[in-house]
């Protein structure tokens, strides 16, 4: 859809589709639905919003996108495209939002490379690995427990057998 320059309405379920979701509510090009606690107004309302004709701030946005993934996908051939999805960028983000002191313009960021536009953590994967480590220590330690316990419990019982024997 960002190709086509549509509107995109993201219905989340696992995964990574509600960081996505977010993502194009955040980046002006869609909305999301969070089906477990929406109710059919609210929906109605999301739908109205995206086929506005009338809201030249998500048609501005989808255009910046559909170009961007137009470039994107000739594999930056040529310099007079890029100069003029630049312009084009900028004319759409300083139309609606101003440049903030320190902080890249917001039509520099989708060429950033992505360790630039997010945290160090999540740019080289450390929750994933922290939760996966704490995962395989919780099944050991959870393995080991069940194991010694029921051991412990299979000796008591055995030497009391013996023992009445």
């Amino acid at each position: 859809s960002a190709n086509a320059g549509v509107p995109i309405l993201v219905l989340p379920f696992l995964g990574d589709q509600p960081r996505n979701g977010v993502l194009v509510s955040e980046n002006g090009i869609g909305d999301y639905i969070e089906w477990d606690t929406m109710s059919e107004s609210e929906v109605y309302q999301k739908f109205v919003k995206l086929l506005n004709p009338e809201n030249l701030a998500l048609k501005s946005k989808v255009s910046q996108m559909q170009l961007i993934t137009k470039f994107s996908s000739k594999r930056k051939e040529m310099a007079a495209d890029l100069i003029e999805t630049y312009a084009y960028s900028a004319k759409v983000c300083r139309q609606f939002s101003n440049p903030k002191p320190f902080e890249p313009p917001c039509e520099v960021l989708p060429f950033l490379p992505l360790d630039q536009r997010i945290s160090f953590i999540k740019a080289n994967l450390i929750d994933v690995y922290i939760t996966g480590l704490l995962i395989a220590f919780i099944i050991i330690f959870s393995t080991a427990y069940i194991t010694y316990y029921s051991l412990r419990r299979l000796v008591t019982s055995f030497n009391s057998k013996q023992k009445q024997e």
